[in-house]
């Protein structure tokens, strides 16, 4: 990798020793080439959506992976957040529907569920979270009902 090429003006007010206007469309030319070089080899959609690591907690691979499972989906960022979806249909009343995540967090995520009724309202639904999965609860029993389960945490 080269470094800046400046075009040397010359003296003011006339350009009196200065690069001729060849010599420095050269140097444009050249400083332009570099960046789109540059450009094209770290800036990418392999390179930014590409599955996501860490080596002693500093993160390599890409900026963010996104990967689905039989359990639901999982957003991974490069920062160590981690985002995941899923989807559960019916539940009985007091029986504690148990799922594990679609991938585990390092440590207890934040979990948020929302219930997409196909006959009445449930306001009486619970959700317990553990690191490996939740534990979601009513009083009622909707055997159609759709629960939709986010959990937003740390993967690392």
């Amino acid at each position: 990798m080269m470094g800046k090429q400046a075009i040397n003006l010359g003296a003011t007010p006339t350009g009196v020793g200065g690069d001729t206007p060849r010599s420095a469309f050269t140097k444009v030319n050249a400083n332009f080439v570099e960046l789109y070089a540059a450009d094209a080899a770290n800036y990418k959609r392999s390179n930014f959506l590409a599955p996501v690591s860490q080596s002693g907690g500093v993160p390599t691979g890409g900026a963010m992976e996104k990967i689905s499972n039989a359990t639901g989906f999982v957003y991974k960022y490069a920062n160590g957040m981690q985002v995941t979806t899923q989807e559960v249909i019916g539940y009985t009343a007091q029986v504690g529907l148990r799922r594990n995540f679609p991938a585990a967090f390092f440590g207890v995520p934040a979990v948020s569920a929302s219930v997409l009724p196909t006959s009445n309202w449930d306001f009486s639904c619970q959700i317990y979270p553990w690191d490996g999965g939740f534990e979601f609860m009513s009083t009622s029993t909707f055997p159609q009902n759709k629960v939709f389960v986010m959990a937003i945490g740390r993967w690392f």
